[in-house]
């Protein structure tokens, strides 16, 4: 009976302790709530402890030995029950603290949003059974470090409350540096200068979370990341069961993937009703103040808070690294060379920010704020901080911070879009300057820079990509700058060159007679741009089946860019190679042959020997050879050429698979059958799926297999391939296409096998 008046007089004690101070807390709103909650644990610890001991401390009412964890706690986040994944992050802090004998330090890093204190908090709970002491510490502000210190001396019975600050810390840590058992969580710290005081030396376990990654000299230190896929769908989905598997992973996709996002967004959607599609709609326009909106349970606070005060903090210390920042948020998601940045102009009134220290400094606060993460020689925004940084910016800023994201990204142009060799810094390039809407742009860099960027993607085999940027270019320009203007006109180029590189040849060649017809008038015939036009024209006429048109029109531009430009001028090389191809296809063989051999070693010593249009002459010399009677040479080079264009361009660009039906073609004339069936077979697989089944070069592959299938005695499948061959060309191409003549034939040849 005693013991049971003993426990109630304990309870009641508590009870009595906390409701005190959570009372107070709601008189004064003011108050911060992680604040209350644990004054609240702190007076209940405090008045429970030494009545603890008087009730018999580590027995229960029944008697049973207590199985609640450490004596000492103080975590402001309770359990959360829809946790989801992290393992793997989770098994690592385990597994580093259970192979340290003394103490042991580990840094959780990563930016806003990412989920670090949660994950803290997380650990704590499910291994509070481990420790006698856990004691959560807010860092944010050292100057309030040493208070959470004395508080839990008082909790430990080390210190009064009424002790100073330096007594009660001084007890605190002397006591942890001598015992094991106890785990101390340091959340949101700035930097490692700040703890280092407070770091006790006993068998001890530190967690820390932080934004900056500077850490590594104290510990171990884990970056986390955004949530695995699957992690992602499942934290929606728990949060908003209504919503489907699929529409979870869209919306988790549309987010990238970061925590505090996805609950904002679940909250916010299963008590509003919002679909996904319009969330993320609304999220793509207006990103700063929908991601204000949510339960954030835990959290200390949205997205759009967590950025706006890291932004305010870079305000007030540096305008110019804030402007450097609202300059990079402008470019995409994608990682930021710092390089790119060292290179920016100072815009006017600003102090230059080009020195590399400077701009280091500038981007190591971003860091630290946890604005953006640190990549390998860079920075990078997530998607959705970076949209909040853009929509905060006001509307008149933003035109000028948007157009010296562009100016950087111009000046950051690779000297070539033909040479494979510039082709990563192409790729680097392109998904900032999509982000910055070149089309509507007024900088004349700006929209060559877009030019040469289509170039690229035509190049490189992008071909859809390619195809969309140069039609969103030359319609956007053709209503705000004219037909005529120099940059419409270098957006016809690339629009004509995409459509004949998608087969659309009769759209290719309108488009390119219209370009050549008003630079000729507007420049003159011998104007480079002039020039292009004309080649571009003569290819086209070619791929009508126009061979006669195709070599007068290379014939004259061959002549003008030799005598304007000169004889090895890349250009004139270009021409050349051009001019070759029709007169092999107007049957003069030899002739080609010569003007092949002659552009390849000009092409060679100019470009070097992996250029495209090296290649492209090695190729063009297999051919000729081919056509001569030399398949051994032919075939050799061929095998050479295809190798090397697989490693430079790969296995599926366009180029590669025209010198692999080269190939195929070589084989069948040794009579090597089946290896020219099994390459061909292969090529119009990879043909029908980049290209598509009516594509001309695809249908070029049909016929060949055909051949090779009639060839091997397969007369009915060679009969069918080759009806669906002449079929698809009669309506791609034209009933007279040279193309379609040799269809026709090929089947009235695999027609008069199967009769016998």
């Amino acid at each position: 009976m005693r013991r049971i008046w003993r426990w109630v007089i304990t309870t009641g004690s508590t009870v009595g302790a906390a409701s005190a101070v959570f009372g107070l807390g709601r008189l004064f709103p003011a108050w911060d709530d992680g604040w209350v909650q644990t004054a609240t644990g702190l007076a209940a610890a405090v008045v429970a402890a030494p009545l603890c001991v008087w009730a018999g401390k580590a027995k229960s009412v029944a008697g049973k030995k207590s199985v609640t964890g450490p004596a000492t706690w103080s975590i402001p986040i309770l359990p959360n029950p829809e946790f989801v994944g992290r393992e793997v992050v989770l098994d690592t802090l385990s597994a580093r603290f259970s192979e340290s004998a003394g103490v042991a330090v580990q840094t959780v890093q990563g930016m806003g949003g990412i989920g670090k204190t949660q994950l803290v908090a997380h650990y704590a709970h499910t291994n509070r059974a481990k420790y006698r002491i856990v004691w959560w510490i807010p860092a944010e502000d050292p100057t309030l470090i040493g208070a959470r210190f004395a508080q839990l001396a008082v909790a430990l019975h080390l210190a009064r409350s009424s002790d100073d600050l330096t007594t009660s810390v001084t007890r605190v840590l002397g006591h942890l540096n001598a015992t094991s058992g106890w785990l101390l969580i340091f959340d949101n710290a700035v930097s490692p200068s700040d703890l280092r005081s407070w770091l006790p030396s006993g068998a001890g376990h530190i967690l820390i979370t932080s934004r900056t990654g500077a850490w590594n000299h104290l510990g171990a230190t884990t970056e986390l990341r955004e949530m695995p896929r699957g992690e992602s769908v499942e934290l929606v989905r728990r949060r908003h069961p209504a919503l489907s598997r699929a529409d979870a992973n869209r919306l988790a996709e549309g987010l990238g993937d970061l925590p505090l996002a996805l609950i904002q967004a679940a909250g916010f959607m299963q008590t509003s009703g919002t679909p996904v599609a319009v969330y993320l709609q609304l999220v793509e326009k207006y990103a700063g103040e929908v991601m204000h909106h949510g339960p954030v349970g835990d959290h200390d606070g949205t997205l759009t808070a967590s950025v706006t005060m890291s932004m305010r903090q870079l305000a007030a210390g540096d305008a110019a690294s804030l402007r450097l920042l609202q300059v990079a948020a402008s470019l995409g998601p994608e990682p930021i060379p710092l390089t790119w940045l060292a290179g920016r102009r100072g815009s006017s009134g600003e102090r230059p920010l080009e020195a590399e220290l400077e701009i280091r400094a500038s981007v190591s606060t971003f860091v630290e704020l946890g604005l953006a993460t640190s990549t390998n020689g860079g920075i990078q925004f997530h998607r959705l901080t970076r949209a909040v940084i853009t929509d905060a910016i006001d509307p008149d800023v933003l035109v000028s911070v948007r157009d010296e994201a562009r100016e950087l990204l111009s000046s950051q142009r690779p000297a070539s879009t033909d040479d494979s060799a510039s082709w990563g810094q192409w790729a680097r390039l392109i998904p900032h300057l999509l982000v910055t809407d070149p089309a509507d742009s007024h900088d004349p860099e700006t929209r060559r820079t877009a030019c040469d960027a289509t170039r690229y993607l035509l190049k490189s085999g992008q071909i859809d990509a390619g195809h969309h940027l140069a039609t969103t270019l030359h319609e956007a320009w053709r209503v705000r700058l004219g037909e005529e203007d120099v940059d419409t006109l270098r957006a016809a180029q690339q629009l004509g060159h995409a459509l004949r590189i998608r087969g659309e040849y009769r759209q290719a060649q309108e488009m390119d007679l219209d370009t050549a017809n008003r630079r000729r008038r507007i420049l003159g015939f011998d104007h480079p741009d002039s020039l292009w036009a004309a080649s571009n024209l003569a290819v086209d006429w070619r791929q009508l089946g126009e061979y006669q048109k195709a070599e007068q029109v290379d014939q004259d531009t061959y002549d003008r860019r030799r005598r304007v430009l000169g004889e090895s001028h890349p250009d004139t090389l270009s021409s050349a190679s051009n001019l070759a191809v029709d007169w092999r296809q107007l049957g003069e063989h030899e002739r080609a042959s010569q003007l092949d051999r002659h552009t390849l070693d000009l092409r060679k010593r100019i470009l070097g020997e992996s250029h495209p249009d090296t290649l492209d002459s090695e190729n063009n010399l297999a051919i000729d050879l081919l056509e001569l009677g030399q398949p051994e040479q032919a075939l050799a080079i061929g095998q050479d050429t295809l190798r090397r264009r697989r490693a430079i361009l790969g296995e599926n660009h366009p180029d590669t698979l025209w010198t692999a039906s080269n190939v195929a073609l070589a084989w069948r004339r040794l009579g090597e059958h089946q290896r020219a069936r099994r390459l061909n077979e292969d090529t119009l697989h990879r043909r029908r799926r980049i290209l598509g089944h009516d594509h001309p070069d695809t249908l070029r592959s049909a016929s060949h297999l055909g051949v090779d299938l009639r060839n091997l005695g397969e007369y009915e499948r060679s009969r069918e391939l080759t009806e669906d061959t002449l079929r698809r060309r009669r309506r791609v191409l034209s009933p007279d296409h040279p193309d379609t003549l040799r269809s026709e034939k090929n089947l009235a040849i695999v027609q008069g096998r199967l009769l016998g």
